[in-house]
């Protein structure tokens, strides 16, 4: 596959009634190979690390409950997924470091077992992909979203094109080509 098609855009012509739900299935995001969630926050994304401490409370690499972002690798092919705090037992349980945690020992990230690899098929360890898919849920789109579009999304281009609408620059490149869709601030 060849590499995307770079296109960045102003933020006013994002139409970010699609990003929710795109959000939430997962946007594919470069990485530069492994490294941990912490650093990929706050020093490639550029989020405060009080907003990850305080807000981002529910963590998963790669279907794996994390509690210590600085120990936890992404690698490429990673599964990162971010959420604030969710009501009810099962949201205090998810919760990082949350006194609860002792209940899900079973689908939390440990050294070893998670982080690119883990025994429920998580991500791949094929540093030549060189992406992880980062899904966004509740309060942490409209906090994290705009960090990670400043950065850089891959999309195909019928997916470009649905959140852009018809664009002139989209109809100058192919059809079948990635598009590395940023938002300018």
């Amino acid at each position: 596959m060849t590499d995307p098609v770079t296109l960045t855009i102003s933020a006013d012509r994002v139409r970010w009634s699609d990003l929710g739900a795109l959000f939430q299935s997962g946007v594919v995001v470069s990485i530069t190979g492994p490294r941990s969630v912490a650093d990929f926050l706050v020093v490639d994304l550029a989020i405060e690390p009080d907003y990850v401490r305080r807000t981002i409370a529910t963590v998963f690499v790669d279907s794996m409950v994390v509690d210590d972002l600085d120990r936890t690798m992404l690698r490429p092919g990673s599964t990162l997924t971010l959420s604030a705090a969710m009501p009810g037992l099962v949201g205090a349980t998810l919760r990082r470091s949350s006194y609860y945690s002792a209940m899900r020992a079973e689908v939390s990230w440990h050294d070893g077992r998670g982080g690119g690899r883990n025994d429920r098929g998580g991500g791949r360890d094929d540093e030549s992909a060189a992406t992880i898919r980062v899904k966004l849920f509740n309060l942490i789109i409209p906090g994290v979203g705009p960090s990670i579009l400043r950065r850089g999304i891959v999309l195909a281009h019928d997916e470009a094109v649905r959140i852009l609408g018809p664009d002139p620059d989209l109809e100058r490149i192919a059809g079948d080509r990635e598009i590395l869709l940023r938002v300018a601030a």
